[in-house]
């Protein structure tokens, strides 16, 4: 046999086969001897017949089962001699056959994946710090306040009014007939007047109801309005009241502080929710680092991924969405027919992310082992332990974490560890102190 192996850049293989007419024949009488197993031939029990019948009867009907013997023999003796590694089964295409001649095949395969990875030391990194204003912490006091708000129920004469609470049945739709169809209907809905974060304006439609009333209404939300959903659009509202009850907030002083959590004092509470939001927003700040320092990794690297790999976690992302948004089982092309997208713009962004995971864990794994980064059995137990000590019941407590989420914390803790080695090798630059806004504002930014 003569073979020749070509390296293409999509992480495959290529090989062509010429064989012998001698290996071809020696392969036909391994198909003819598998084939005496389960023959049926007349006047002998099943798989007795001689095998210079079984030749005579069977024939040329055999090739197929002999080219499938002869290539699946060559691959297995060859494995041990290929440079590249195969990550698949080959895919196996037969150019010209000849039995008594000869037999000119070829074979793709699909290598394991390949990651150079450039320089991921001293990336540029633009930070900020947060400071956390006095209004900010006073916001956060108010959704203390209304948490801690104690609710009375009014009788079904009485009219909505002050600071009550009304609970409401409520069907949203962007207005005009047509875009009916879009709306979005929800029960047992709690709308509380008077409450600072309500959008400009709304409140107005809410007062003077009483229980089984309903009401139909327009609202739009002002340009600049947080959510960016709906910040300039008008929606038509319809309301059914289900029930109004009194609010009595508590007064914001100690004894809030001391209902909320046993904090002794009112300062020591907003210094605590002060250094609360700073680690808050700090952690989301770290993921857009390690995001933007992996980009920067990811675009001076070079990285061969079978597309085998690629469709199979692209899947895997498909059926995370299904699963995290409650939809039941379906195929992409149910998914694209319900939703109304393009089938192949759908797999296109699919393909993307599955891409760009890969690559993250690629270089990731490559930066670990260069390092020689790694978590011990003992880091697992003692964060097992931590998590276990939050669980409130002690009933459901576990002495010892399973094999399966062994290995997720030890994952878990691996991906920190590399990314703080990636920030804290970085060539960091603290751009400006910003507030709590303008922190919501970079980190909604897709750049």
């Amino acid at each position: 046999m003569e073979y020749t192996v070509t390296k293409n850049n999509n992480a495959s293989v290529d090989l062509n086969f010429t064989f012998t007419p001698d290996e071809i024949e020696a392969a036909f009488q391994k198909a003819y001897q598998q084939a005496q197993k389960t023959a049926n031939i007349k006047g002998f029990r099943k798989g007795k017949a001689p095998l210079d019948m079984v030749k005579r009867i069977l024939g040329e009907s055999v090739s197929e089962d002999a080219i499938n013997i002869l290539l699946s023999d060559t691959m297995k003796d060859l494995y041990p001699k290929l440079e590249h590694t195969p990550y698949s089964h080959p895919r196996f295409e037969v150019e010209k056959f000849k039995r008594n001649e000869t037999l000119v095949a070829k074979a793709n395969y699909e290598t394991a994946p390949v990651a150079e990875i450039g320089e991921y030391r001293n990336i540029p990194l633009e930070t900020y710090e947060i400071k956390v204003s006095d209004e900010e912490v006073d916001k956060e006091i108010q959704q203390i306040q209304s948490m801690l708000v104690k609710l009375q129920l009014k009788e079904e004469s009485e009219v909505s009014a002050g600071t009550d609470m009304l609970e409401v049945d409520i069907i949203t739709y962007p207005k005009g007939e047509d875009n009916k169809k879009e709306q979005f209907p929800k029960s047992n809905i709690r709308y509380f007047i008077g409450k600072p974060d309500n959008p400009p304006g709304m409140d107005v439609n809410f007062l003077g109801l009483r229980v089984g009333e309903e009401k139909h209404f327009e609202y739009t939300y002002p340009e600049d309005y947080a959510n960016r959903q709906f910040a300039g659009k008008t929606f038509q509202y319809e309301i059914n009241v289900q029930a109004i009850s009194s609010a009595t907030y508590p007064e914001i002083n100690d004894e809030l502080a001391i209902e909320w959590d046993g904090t002794q004092t009112l300062n020591e509470l907003k210094a605590k929710i002060a250094s609360n939001v700073q680690s808050y927003y700090a952690n989301y700040f770290r993921e857009k680092y390690t995001a933007i320092i992996l980009d920067k990794i990811i675009e001076n690297s070079h990285f061969e991924i079978p597309r085998s790999l690629i469709l199979t976690e692209a899947n895997n992302i498909f059926q995370d969405h299904l699963h995290r948004n409650n939809l039941p089982q379906m195929n992409l092309a149910e998914f694209a027919e319900k939703t109304g997208d393009d089938k192949e713009k759908i797999l296109e962004n699919l393909e993307k992310a599955a891409s760009r995971r890969i690559k993250n864990f690629l270089c990731l794994n490559s930066i670990s082992n260069k390092e020689n980064i790694s978590v011990s059995d003992e880091e697992v137990l003692e964060y097992f332990g931590k998590l276990q000590g939050e669980i409130e019941n002690p009933g459901q407590r576990q002495s010892e974490p399973g094999n399966e989420e062994k290995a997720r914390i030890s994952e878990n803790l691996q991906f920190k560890k590399i990314f703080d080695f990636l920030i804290d090798n970085s060539d960091k630059k603290l751009v400006k102190e910003i507030s709590v806004a303008e922190a919501n504002q970079i980190l909604s930014s897709k750049e």
